[in-house]
């Protein structure tokens, strides 16, 4: 039997606060809604998980709320679906820019400014994975994907036969995990995570043999709610 496996990335995390790792009003609004979405669609999962940060683990708390479930801290923490630290990425992008006489990032900008803050992102993901960002907090775009490879080994074999899990991640892991269901090269897959929505679906059919990607970046709760204004990508 063919069993389901449902990728969610967490809702609108707080872009430019001192602690990025808790979701915003929007974010904790866009949660909720999606599980009072599957709630009118009679959904149900088998089991819930969630990777440990704030944002991935009250994302799915917020969900179950909405879905009705009378204990919404029902999920697993599975912490191979923790995001990448993006804060040691940057610091030895900007470390090593600074290093080699390079001034021209505007610091206080990257707080303030999200496609300033993008552009900057998307140099120092680059490099990276690329190999060339080291550090001893670091972890490297080899050991990530491997992780989170390891984690969707872990949710096949909860999926069994015929059941339907979730877990409540984050965008990074997402595009890896769909790297690895897709066949697509590790260099590639991050070039996803740059469209996935928040609070997004996207479905995993496995038979036991093979994984295949059924729907992806779903947000039809936001869209058939009529509120596109909730729609968000960072």
């Amino acid at each position: 039997m063919v069993s389901e496996i449902y990728l969610l990335r967490h809702g609108q995390a707080s872009f430019g606060a001192e602690d990025y790792d808790r979701l915003s009003e929007a974010g904790e609004t866009q949660a909720r809604l999606l599980g009072e979405h599957l709630a009118e669609l009679g959904m149900e999962f088998d089991a819930i998980f969630s990777g440990a940060m704030r944002r991935q683990r009250d994302t799915a708390r917020l969900l179950l709320e909405g879905m009705g479930h009378s204990n919404p801290e029902g999920f697993e923490i599975m912490d191979h679906f923790n995001e990448f630290d993006h804060l040691p990425v940057l610091r030895e992008y900007l470390e090593g820019m600074i290093a080699g006489g390079d001034a021209s990032v505007d610091i206080p900008r990257l707080r303030e400014d999200r496609p300033y803050f993008q552009k900057v992102f998307d140099a120092a993901t680059a490099d990276w994975i690329s190999g060339k960002l080291q550090g001893p907090d670091l972890e490297s775009w080899v050991e990530f994907c491997q992780r989170v490879e390891n984690g969707m080994v872990a949710l096949q074999e909860a999926a069994g036969q015929g059941r339907r899990v979730l877990v409540s991640t984050s965008a990074g892991a997402i595009s890896v995990a769909l790297q690895s269901v897709l066949g697509t090269a590790r260099h590639e897959a991050l070039r996803l995570a740059w469209v996935i929505r928040n609070s997004s679906l996207t479905r995993i059919l496995w038979d036991g043999e093979r994984a295949s990607m059924e729907t992806f970046n779903s947000v039809a709760h936001l869209e058939n709610g009529k509120r596109m204004d909730l729609i968000t990508y960072r």
